[in-house]
């Protein structure tokens, strides 16, 4: 939240924490203040409210909690023919006025154009004016300065009620112009009326259930005054608060969602105080970029309204810089909210085919085009594989069907649905972030993410059936799981899913865990300049990072694929500790490049490679191993890597490609063979490790590494490694927090 913070020294220093351009710094701040009002009462203030509503004083509504009280206006006549103001009248003309106030429209009512605000006025309380200050609220919250003769200059604020806001305004009464400064930013500087100001004036012509509210005015001759001792929060618009539980029969829809309690706290119809059941509710106008929030109830889990309705957290328009943007987060103390993006069927099931256990469900009215994923949440981690063909019934389980507007189900071992409380319609309209966008300690599943340009993840979780596409943007401690797709399920095959975790250019992936997908991590041909480092990646089915066939990389050492100092734990799936029996599997592999034409400009750097795999007698082709590439020449670098396989791995997994298996030196000999762009090392330096190489490992009988310390022993260092400068890329610290200083454990700790 925005500070407002003042120093007394030998002289005082006020100074407002915005973005751009400050209020300069002023000595003897309050030395020539004419006028303070903190509003505890009508002193000093002329009052005409023409029988148009009621001033008073009240508790201070809005985004921020402010203390104190304010000056509140509202209007309660229907035409909006007559104003309502509130008239601070100054003792004299002075050369220079400063003055400074809070102010937030707490209603806008019915007005839906540029409506009055602030006068600065000669004499008369409706004519005369220098400039007026006037709101709009139909295209968003403005601080509009216009002179009388109706020149207009515009400030963009993308807000409309309960924010709070601190106006700065400085009056030059000789060479009559106004700067006007928002939360401490000079936002213009205009010429104004040839009047010398002498009133100060709030309020104008409004219309029924209008509301505006005022705190702490001052007026000083030399300097803007400080604030009173109580210091706001200023202009933090987009604390939006969303609650997957509100429904208690009130249309939540009518919330702006930016305050946690459960009606206005003003009395009024409107609800703009209400949390918000859906990220869709939201009326756009109520949002502004610059470090907002949107902040998810803890310990819920939030839905789209049906298949249709799509559940982006998209706004208003797209943000353009990285100083618009704002925060999707969550609220609360427990566990992090799920973000699923389909629907909770909450319909019942009719058994259709007993002899094949088929059941089908209630017709989906809304949206059923969208319909893209059946998933049973309650008991299993797969999601059932859409068959097109309803023939498959006879053979196959776990299973669904799409027919004209219902869904047909087979479960494993006859089950009936109805037993089930969390069976899930996935939807197509996917969940995506705008730019810039960031999101922090929530929880998807069921959708995957699409991320793009300065967008930033921290702290999420991603499960079944969640996954993340990530392009110019930045995914730091983040937690992938479980996310075998919604076709992972069959009786004879689990081959079937993507990667986890999609990388495009300029993607920044660091100190994240990714376990139990499919493929773990993919960066596709073309790719530029993705950044792999400090990660934990562990039981993956088949391909733990691939590097897609053809020209992976861009030519020159800036534009290359790096993968710096993870940690990969490669037990290729085994599909029998899983709670349904699948007997087939495609063997996997730890970094593989899927070289078709060959993979160019990749950079395989201080890599720990663990590998277990002990079972043979699944059906399935191909060996396991820590590294694979094709005989194709490409240009890489691959070195000061550490590869170890468990005693108890068997045949069919290897340390290398399966035409060198554990043959170091062939591997090491071929591999020089490459070109090494930039004549980079080829796995000169690296080395065959004897005995495991971290704290501690248990795992399982047949594939999977169980809990694992992934810290190393002491000392696992390779002394010729030379410290690699990643600030570039904002990473200073390993796994651990150590600063990236000489040299340093090779892995993600």
């Amino acid at each position: 939240m925005k500070r407002i913070c003042q120093i007394l020294l030998l002289f005082t220093t006020f100074c407002v924490q915005s973005q751009g351009a400050f209020i300069n710094d002023v000595s003897l701040i309050n030395e020539n203040e004419i006028y303070r009002n903190e509003f505890t009462s009508l002193t000093g203030i002329t009052v005409d409210e023409y029988s148009n509503g009621d001033i008073s004083f009240e508790a201070p509504i809005g985004t921020n909690t402010l203390e104190g009280t304010a000056l509140t206006m509202e209007w309660t006549n229907s035409s909006g023919s007559n104003p309502m103001l509130a008239r601070i009248p100054l003792d004299s003309v002075y050369n220079d006025i400063y003055v400074q106030f809070y102010g937030a429209i707490i209603n806008s009512g019915s007005d839906s154009d540029y409506t009055e605000f602030f006068y600065a006025t000669n004499t008369s309380p409706l004519s005369s004016e220098a400039f007026v200050l006037e709101t709009n609220h139909s295209a968003g919250y403005h601080s509009y300065y216009k002179t009388e003769t109706g020149t207009a200059l515009v400030s963009d604020r993308l807000v409309k009620q309960g924010v709070w806001d601190m106006f700065s305004i400085h009056i030059d009464n000789v060479a009559h112009t106004a700067t006007f400064f928002y939360n401490g930013k000079q936002t213009q500087s205009v010429s104004i009326q040839s009047r010398e100001v002498q009133w100060l004036q709030f309020g104008g012509f409004h219309t029924e259930g209008y509301k505006m509210q005022i705190m702490d005015l001052t007026v000083n001759t030399t300097n803007f005054s400080a604030p009173t001792d109580n210091l706001h929060g200023i202009g933090d618009h987009t604390r939006i608060y969303i609650d997957s539980s509100m429904d208690s029969g009130i249309d939540a829809s009518g919330f702006s969602g930016q305050h946690s309690e459960l009606y206005s706290l003003d009395g009024g119809s409107t609800y703009i105080d209400g949390p918000l059941r859906y990220a869709a509710d939201m009326n756009a106008s109520y949002f502004r970029y610059e470090d907002g929030f949107v902040m998810q109830k803890v310990d819920g889990t939030y839905y789209q309204k049906d298949l249709a309705t799509s559940n982006k957290l998209n706004f208003v328009g797209s943000p353009t810089s990285a100083t618009e943007n704002f925060t999707v987060t969550s609220y609360g103390k427990g566990e992090k909210p799920i973000i699923r993006n389909g629907i909770l069927y909450e319909g019942s099931w009719v058994e259709i085919d007993a002899v094949n256990n088929v059941w089908e469900s209630d017709p989906i009215t809304t949206g059923f085009a969208n319909l893209s994923s059946v998933r049973v949440y309650d008991v299993s981690p797969f999601g059932l594989r859409l068959s097109t063909d309803t023939d498959d019934f006879d053979t196959d389980e776990g299973i669904w069907y799409k027919d004209t507007d219902t869904v047909q189900i087979k479960l494993w071992d006859d089950v009936d649905p109805n037993t089930y409380s969390e069976i899930v319609f996935g939807s197509n309209a996917g969940l995506s972030f705008n730019d810039y966008t960031k999101a922090k300690n929530l929880h998807f599943q069921l959708g995957g993410l699409v991320a793009g340009t300065g967008v930033e993840i921290t702290y999420c979780e991603f499960s079944k059936g969640a996954g993340l596409a990530l392009t110019n943007g930045t995914a730091k401690y983040n937690y992938f799981h479980d996310n075998w797709t919604g076709g992972n399920y069959h009786d004879s095959h689990v081959s079937r899913g993507g990667a986890v975790v999609t990388l495009g250019d300029y993607a920044r992936f660091a100190y994240n865990t990714v376990e139990e997908a499919y493929i773990g991590l993919e960066v596709p041909w073309g790719t530029k300049d993705p950044m792999i480092a400090f990660n934990l990646f562990q039981n993956i089915i088949v391909n733990t990072v691939t590097f897609n066939g053809g020209s992976t990389g861009h030519a020159g050492f800036n534009e290359s694929i790096k993968m710096y100092f993870n940690t990969i734990l490669v037990s290729p799936k085994h599909t029998q500790d899983d709670p349904y029996n699948i007997p087939q599997i495609s063997i996997g592999h730890g970094a593989v490049f899927q070289a078709s034409g060959g993979s160019d400009y990749v950079e395989i750097y201080g890599n720990l490679f663990l590998g277990h795999y002990n079972t043979n007698d699944l059906g399935g082709s191909g060996g396991a191993n820590l590294l694979a590439h094709s005989s194709n020449v490409f240009d890489a670098i691959i070195d000061y890597n550490a590869y170890y396989r468990t005693p108890e791995s068997g045949a069919s997994f290897t340390l290398f490609h399966s035409s060198d298996g554990d043959d170091f030196a062939l591997h090491k000999t071929r591999l020089a063979a490459y070109e090494g762009f930039n004549s980079g090392p080829v796995e000169g330096n690296s080395i065959i490790l004897g005995s495991l190489p971290i704290q501690s490992a248990v795992y399982g009988i047949d594939t999977e590494w169980g809990e694992v310390d992934i810290t190393p022993t002491d000392p696992l260092l390779i002394g010729v490694v030379p410290n690699i400068d990643l600030s570039a890329y904002n990473l200073r610290h390993d796994g651990s927090g150590r600063k990236l200083t000489g040299n340093r454990n090779i892995g993600a700790k």
